[in-house]
């Protein structure tokens, strides 16, 4: 096989796509078996760099690929303050636990005559 000229071609086939998707079908095509040979990841290193990625951005892509995950960055969910009803429970909770605690040490110390 000619790592380079599949590499090549890979390139050649993928002009339209965008920076990031020639990079990502780049990686799918040097896969094998799901793993990446030493060398195979040195292409995509340069070849990463010559599309103007680092080298990290470069290795996220790889993992990503490997993962399978369509998406670099799973979106984020907003973060939403807790509801009044969800904190008056929590409230109720810790005050339950609270007031059994104490019902306990209360029943110790008379159980021990102290």
């Amino acid at each position: 096989r000619d790592e380079r000229g599949q590499l090549a071609e890979l390139r050649a086939r993928v002009v339209g796509a965008g920076r990031q998707e020639t990079l990502r079908r780049m990686i799918e095509a040097s896969l094998e078996g799901g793993l990446l040979r030493h060398s195979r990841r040195c292409e995509i290193l340069r070849a990463g760099r010559a599309l103007g990625f680092s080298d990290f951005h470069t290795h996220l892509l790889i993992a990503q690929v490997q993962a399978g995950d369509a998406e670099l960055l799973p979106t984020l969910r907003r973060f939403r303050p807790p509801s009044n009803d969800s904190l008056r429970r929590t409230t109720a909770r810790f005050a339950a636990a609270g007031i059994l605690g104490l019902a306990l040490f209360l029943a110790l110390v008379r159980w021990l005559g102290a």
